[in-house]
C-alpha cells in the first residue's frame, strides 16, 4: 500500500474506469484488435511463462503461455506439445 499510495475513492475509480475504457473502445473501432493485443502481449507475461488455467471448478490445465489468437483467446502449450485455446477460466502463474 506504502508503495502506490491510499486507494483511490470510489467515484474517483469509476470515473477513471469509465474514462479509460471509452479510450481503448475508440481504439478498437478505429483500428480494431490488432493493437490492443499487441499492447497486452507487451505488459503480460512472456511466452513461455508456466501457467494453470482453471476452465470450470473441476477442470485444470498447466502448460505455457503460447500467446494470443487474433481474437484476444489464450494460447497455451501443453507439457506433451499440444496446444489448447482458452477462451475464459482463472489463470495463474506456476503449476
Amino acid at each position: 500500500l506504502a508503495e502506490h499510495g491510499p486507494p483511490p475513492l470510489p467515484a474517483a475509480f469509476a470515473t477513471e474506469l469509465a474514462f479509460r475504457f471509452d479510450q481503448e473502445l475508440a481504439r478498437w473501432r478505429e483500428f480494431g484488435l490488432g493493437p490492443i493485443l499487441t499492447r497486452w502481449q507487451a505488459a503480460a507475461h512472456l511466452v513461455g511463462s508456466e501457467l494453470t488455467v482453471h476452465e470450470t471448478a473441476t477442470t485444470r490445465l498447466t502448460g505455457r503461455f503460447d500467446g494470443l489468437e487474433l481474437d484476444g483467446a489464450m494460447r497455451l502449450r501443453l507439457a506433451d506439445g499440444a496446444v489448447r485455446v482458452i477462451h475464459a477460466g482463472d489463470v495463474t502463474l506456476g503449476a
